[in-house]
Protein backbone atom coordinates (compact mmCIF):
# COMPACT_ATOMS: atom_id res chain seq x y z
CA UNK A 1 0.00 0.00 0.00
CA UNK A 2 1.45 3.33 -1.30
CA UNK A 3 1.98 6.03 1.73
CA UNK A 4 0.00 9.47 1.13
CA UNK A 5 2.38 12.15 0.29
CA UNK A 6 2.61 15.84 1.58
CA UNK A 7 5.20 18.34 -0.15
CA UNK A 8 6.43 21.10 2.36
CA UNK A 9 7.82 24.10 0.34
CA UNK A 10 9.98 25.83 3.10
CA UNK A 11 12.69 23.77 5.25
CA UNK A 12 12.74 26.10 7.97
CA UNK A 13 12.03 24.95 11.65
CA UNK A 14 8.23 25.05 11.27
CA UNK A 15 8.87 23.45 7.86
CA UNK A 16 11.12 20.88 9.23
CA UNK A 17 8.39 20.53 11.99
CA UNK A 18 5.97 19.78 9.71
CA UNK A 19 8.07 17.51 8.11
CA UNK A 20 8.81 15.60 11.27
CA UNK A 21 5.10 15.33 12.32
CA UNK A 22 4.06 13.73 8.48
CA UNK A 23 7.05 11.36 8.47
CA UNK A 24 6.26 9.88 12.00
CA UNK A 25 2.78 8.91 10.79
CA UNK A 26 3.96 7.18 8.07
CA UNK A 27 3.22 9.79 5.31
CA UNK A 28 5.63 10.10 2.82
CA UNK A 29 7.33 13.36 2.67
CA UNK A 30 8.78 16.00 -0.27
CA UNK A 31 10.50 18.92 1.06
CA UNK A 32 10.96 21.58 -1.33
CA UNK A 33 13.40 24.71 -0.95
CA UNK A 34 14.44 26.93 -3.85
CA UNK A 35 18.11 25.66 -1.95
CA UNK A 36 18.20 22.61 -2.61
CA UNK A 37 21.22 21.40 -0.52
CA UNK A 38 19.17 22.82 2.30
CA UNK A 39 16.02 21.11 1.31
CA UNK A 40 18.08 17.96 1.24
CA UNK A 41 19.81 18.58 4.64
CA UNK A 42 16.42 19.14 6.43
CA UNK A 43 14.82 16.06 5.31
CA UNK A 44 18.29 14.23 6.70
CA UNK A 45 17.76 15.98 9.70
CA UNK A 46 13.84 14.88 9.50
CA UNK A 47 14.83 11.40 8.97
CA UNK A 48 17.30 11.82 12.88
CA UNK A 49 14.48 13.58 14.79
CA UNK A 50 12.40 10.63 14.04
CA UNK A 51 15.11 7.88 14.86
CA UNK A 52 15.96 10.32 17.98
CA UNK A 53 12.20 9.73 18.71
CA UNK A 54 12.65 6.03 18.33
CA UNK A 55 10.49 5.85 14.94
CA UNK A 56 11.86 2.92 13.41
CA UNK A 57 11.98 2.52 9.43
CA UNK A 58 8.97 0.73 9.29
CA UNK A 59 6.70 2.92 10.95
CA UNK A 60 7.81 6.11 9.31
CA UNK A 61 7.52 7.51 6.13
CA UNK A 62 9.91 8.34 3.67
CA UNK A 63 11.88 11.98 3.44
CA UNK A 64 13.16 13.54 0.66
CA UNK A 65 14.22 17.19 -0.99
CA UNK A 66 12.30 17.76 -4.14
CA UNK A 67 12.70 19.76 -7.21
CA UNK A 68 11.16 21.45 -8.93
CA UNK A 69 8.43 22.67 -7.80
CA UNK A 70 6.14 20.70 -10.42
CA UNK A 71 7.53 17.31 -9.32
CA UNK A 72 7.17 18.03 -5.49
CA UNK A 73 3.69 18.83 -5.79
CA UNK A 74 3.16 15.39 -8.04
CA UNK A 75 0.82 13.53 -6.59
CA UNK A 76 0.64 14.89 -2.89
CA UNK A 77 -2.81 14.89 -0.89
CA UNK A 78 -2.08 18.46 0.27
CA UNK A 79 0.74 20.70 -0.15
CA UNK A 80 1.99 22.89 2.90
CA UNK A 81 3.27 26.37 2.37
CA UNK A 82 6.09 27.08 5.29
CA UNK A 83 8.16 30.21 3.91
CA UNK A 84 9.22 33.24 6.11
CA UNK A 85 6.74 35.25 7.52
CA UNK A 86 6.84 37.90 4.67
CA UNK A 87 3.22 38.43 2.78
CA UNK A 88 4.23 39.07 -0.38
CA UNK A 89 6.72 35.84 -0.35
CA UNK A 90 3.69 33.86 0.92
CA UNK A 91 1.81 35.08 -2.04
CA UNK A 92 4.04 34.67 -4.66
CA UNK A 93 4.96 31.20 -3.25
CA UNK A 94 1.05 30.24 -3.17
CA UNK A 95 0.96 31.72 -6.68
CA UNK A 96 3.22 29.16 -7.71
CA UNK A 97 1.90 26.16 -6.16
CA UNK A 98 -1.38 27.06 -7.91
CA UNK A 99 0.18 26.80 -11.46
CA UNK A 100 1.48 23.28 -10.70
CA UNK A 101 -0.76 21.81 -8.26
CA UNK A 102 -4.29 19.61 -8.57
CA UNK A 103 -6.85 22.69 -8.63
CA UNK A 104 -8.43 21.00 -6.23
CA UNK A 105 -5.78 19.99 -3.92
CA UNK A 106 -5.68 21.54 -0.31
CA UNK A 107 -3.16 24.41 0.01
CA UNK A 108 -2.52 25.32 4.24
CA UNK A 109 -0.16 28.18 5.15
CA UNK A 110 2.12 27.72 7.67
CA UNK A 111 1.89 31.34 9.43
CA UNK A 112 1.54 32.84 13.32
CA UNK A 113 0.25 36.26 12.29
CA UNK A 114 -0.88 36.65 9.05
CA UNK A 115 -4.90 36.46 8.28
CA UNK A 116 -5.58 33.57 5.65
CA UNK A 117 -7.62 35.99 3.65
CA UNK A 118 -4.73 38.30 2.88
CA UNK A 119 -2.97 35.33 1.49
CA UNK A 120 -5.91 33.88 -0.14
CA UNK A 121 -6.65 37.45 -1.52
CA UNK A 122 -3.98 36.57 -4.94
CA UNK A 123 -5.52 33.29 -5.57
CA UNK A 124 -7.49 31.39 -8.22
CA UNK A 125 -9.21 29.15 -6.02
CA UNK A 126 -9.11 30.58 -2.35
CA UNK A 127 -11.85 27.95 -1.44
CA UNK A 128 -8.98 25.20 -0.72
CA UNK A 129 -6.49 26.97 0.78
CA UNK A 130 -6.51 27.96 5.01
CA UNK A 131 -4.32 28.45 7.68
CA UNK A 132 -2.53 26.14 9.87
CA UNK A 133 -0.84 27.28 12.70
CA UNK A 134 1.56 24.86 14.15
CA UNK A 135 3.97 25.98 17.79
CA UNK A 136 7.52 24.57 18.13
CA UNK A 137 8.75 22.10 18.37
CA UNK A 138 5.52 21.38 16.10
CA UNK A 139 6.50 17.96 16.37
CA UNK A 140 6.56 17.24 19.99
CA UNK A 141 3.36 20.17 20.69
CA UNK A 142 0.80 18.62 18.97
CA UNK A 143 -1.88 21.65 18.52
CA UNK A 144 -2.30 23.21 14.96
CA UNK A 145 -4.99 25.95 14.68
CA UNK A 146 -6.52 26.16 11.56
CA UNK A 147 -7.96 29.66 10.73
CA UNK A 148 -10.09 29.84 7.23
CA UNK A 149 -10.13 32.88 5.20
CA UNK A 150 -13.29 34.82 3.88
CA UNK A 151 -13.23 32.18 0.91
CA UNK A 152 -12.67 29.20 2.76
CA UNK A 153 -14.94 25.62 1.84
CA UNK A 154 -16.17 24.20 4.83
CA UNK A 155 -14.80 21.04 2.90
CA UNK A 156 -11.47 22.38 2.66
CA UNK A 157 -11.76 22.84 6.33
CA UNK A 158 -12.69 19.88 7.60
CA UNK A 159 -10.84 17.97 5.50
CA UNK A 160 -7.51 20.04 6.73
CA UNK A 161 -8.72 18.66 10.32
CA UNK A 162 -8.97 15.23 9.52
CA UNK A 163 -5.93 15.12 7.52
CA UNK A 164 -4.25 16.54 10.98
CA UNK A 165 -5.73 14.32 13.44
CA UNK A 166 -5.14 11.48 11.66
CA UNK A 167 -1.50 12.28 11.99
CA UNK A 168 -1.94 12.78 15.67
CA UNK A 169 -2.70 16.67 15.76
CA UNK A 170 -5.04 18.42 18.47
CA UNK A 171 -6.98 20.43 15.76
CA UNK A 172 -8.18 24.16 16.87
CA UNK A 173 -10.69 25.65 14.60
CA UNK A 174 -10.97 28.97 14.76
CA UNK A 175 -14.39 30.41 14.05
CA UNK A 176 -13.54 33.69 12.36
CA UNK A 177 -9.96 35.65 11.81
CA UNK A 178 -8.31 37.43 14.63
CA UNK A 179 -4.60 38.90 15.01
CA UNK A 180 -2.74 36.40 16.83
CA UNK A 181 -5.02 33.31 16.62
CA UNK A 182 -5.89 31.77 20.02
CA UNK A 183 -2.89 30.98 21.76
CA UNK A 184 -0.38 33.53 21.02
CA UNK A 185 -3.25 35.81 22.31
CA UNK A 186 -3.22 33.86 25.38
CA UNK A 187 0.49 33.68 25.78
CA UNK A 188 1.31 37.20 24.65
CA UNK A 189 -1.51 38.13 28.08
CA UNK A 190 0.90 35.88 30.31
CA UNK A 191 4.20 36.54 28.61
CA UNK A 192 3.64 40.47 28.67
CA UNK A 193 2.54 40.66 32.66
CA UNK A 194 5.51 38.24 33.40
CA UNK A 195 7.82 41.11 32.24
CA UNK A 196 6.28 43.81 33.73
CA UNK A 197 6.12 42.39 37.16
CA UNK A 198 10.10 42.24 36.91
CA UNK A 199 10.09 45.53 35.88
CA UNK A 200 7.95 46.83 38.22
CA UNK A 201 10.57 44.56 40.73
CA UNK A 202 7.41 42.33 42.11
CA UNK A 203 9.40 39.19 41.59
CA UNK A 204 12.80 37.82 40.25
CA UNK A 205 12.64 36.10 36.95
CA UNK A 206 13.48 33.03 38.37
CA UNK A 207 9.86 32.92 40.78
CA UNK A 208 8.23 34.31 37.80
CA UNK A 209 9.13 31.19 36.12
CA UNK A 210 8.76 29.12 39.16
CA UNK A 211 4.24 30.62 39.44
CA UNK A 212 4.01 28.91 35.65
CA UNK A 213 6.26 25.95 35.89
CA UNK A 214 5.33 25.21 39.33
CA UNK A 215 1.89 26.25 39.68
CA UNK A 216 -0.22 27.51 36.73
CA UNK A 217 1.59 25.00 34.06
CA UNK A 218 1.07 21.91 35.96
CA UNK A 219 -2.49 22.30 36.37
CA UNK A 220 -3.31 24.03 32.96
CA UNK A 221 -0.81 20.75 31.06
CA UNK A 222 -3.48 18.37 31.94
CA UNK A 223 -6.39 20.44 32.50
CA UNK A 224 -7.45 24.05 30.98
CA UNK A 225 -8.12 27.34 32.66
CA UNK A 226 -12.18 26.51 32.06
CA UNK A 227 -11.85 23.02 33.95
CA UNK A 228 -9.16 24.38 36.09
CA UNK A 229 -12.27 26.81 37.80
CA UNK A 230 -14.88 23.88 37.18
CA UNK A 231 -13.03 22.28 40.09
CA UNK A 232 -11.63 24.98 41.94
CA UNK A 233 -15.59 25.36 43.28
CA UNK A 234 -17.73 22.63 44.91
CA UNK A 235 -20.91 23.64 41.81
CA UNK A 236 -18.37 23.93 39.53
CA UNK A 237 -17.32 26.41 37.35
CA UNK A 238 -20.77 29.04 37.42
CA UNK A 239 -20.26 28.72 40.73
CA UNK A 240 -16.73 29.86 40.59
CA UNK A 241 -17.66 32.81 37.81
CA UNK A 242 -19.93 34.03 40.08
CA UNK A 243 -17.81 34.45 43.37
CA UNK A 244 -14.85 35.79 41.28
CA UNK A 245 -15.60 36.46 38.15
CA UNK A 246 -15.04 40.18 39.49
CA UNK A 247 -12.54 40.33 40.86
CA UNK A 248 -10.70 38.71 37.70
CA UNK A 249 -12.33 41.82 36.02
CA UNK A 250 -11.04 44.34 38.57
CA UNK A 251 -7.71 42.85 38.12
CA UNK A 252 -7.62 42.96 34.69
CA UNK A 253 -7.70 46.54 34.80
CA UNK A 254 -4.54 46.35 36.43
CA UNK A 255 -2.52 44.54 34.26
CA UNK A 256 0.84 45.90 32.29
CA UNK A 257 0.11 43.80 29.48
CA UNK A 258 -0.02 46.31 26.56
CA UNK A 259 3.44 48.57 28.09
CA UNK A 260 6.07 48.55 26.27
CA UNK A 261 9.52 45.91 27.48
CA UNK A 262 11.62 47.86 29.61
CA UNK A 263 15.34 47.37 28.75
CA UNK A 264 16.08 46.91 32.69
CA UNK A 265 13.99 44.26 33.03
CA UNK A 266 15.28 42.39 29.98
CA UNK A 267 18.41 42.47 30.83
CA UNK A 268 17.81 41.07 34.35
CA UNK A 269 15.78 38.33 32.69
CA UNK A 270 18.56 37.53 30.05
CA UNK A 271 20.95 37.57 33.02
CA UNK A 272 18.85 35.22 34.83
CA UNK A 273 19.28 32.94 31.65
CA UNK A 274 22.82 33.52 31.59
CA UNK A 275 23.41 32.02 34.89
CA UNK A 276 21.92 28.52 33.74
CA UNK A 277 25.47 26.64 32.32
CA UNK A 278 24.02 24.86 28.93
CA UNK A 279 24.27 25.05 25.68
CA UNK A 280 21.80 25.54 23.53
CA UNK A 281 21.52 21.86 22.29
CA UNK A 282 21.91 20.82 25.69
CA UNK A 283 18.59 22.21 26.36
CA UNK A 284 16.85 21.80 23.64
CA UNK A 285 17.23 18.06 24.06
CA UNK A 286 16.21 18.48 27.63
CA UNK A 287 12.90 19.90 26.89
CA UNK A 288 12.36 17.06 23.83
CA UNK A 289 12.98 14.86 26.74
CA UNK A 290 10.32 16.17 29.33
CA UNK A 291 8.14 17.14 27.23
CA UNK A 292 8.14 13.40 25.59
CA UNK A 293 7.75 12.29 28.82
CA UNK A 294 4.46 14.73 29.93
CA UNK A 295 3.29 13.83 26.51
CA UNK A 296 3.19 10.42 27.39
CA UNK A 297 1.93 10.68 31.21
CA UNK A 298 -1.27 12.45 29.71
CA UNK A 299 -1.48 9.71 26.67
CA UNK A 300 -1.76 6.91 29.31
CA UNK A 301 -4.43 8.63 31.63
CA UNK A 302 -6.19 9.39 28.13
CA UNK A 303 -6.16 13.43 28.51
CA UNK A 304 -6.04 15.82 25.71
Amino acid sequence: MTNPTVCIVGTGTMGLGWAVSFCRAGWDVRLFDIDVERAQTAAQTCLAICDSLRVSARERGAAEGSQPIDKAVSGARLVIEAVPEQLSLKQSVLNDIEQVFDPQGLVLSSTSAIPATHLASAMTNPSRFLVAHPFNPSYLLPLVELVPGEKTSEYALDTAAALLESIGQQVVKLRREIEGFVANRLQAAVVNEAVNLVAEGVASPADVDKCLKDCLGLRWAFFGPFETMDLNAPNGFEEYAQKFGDSYVELGKKLLVANPWQPKALQEIANYLAERDEDFETKRQRRDTLVTQLLNLKQQHRIG
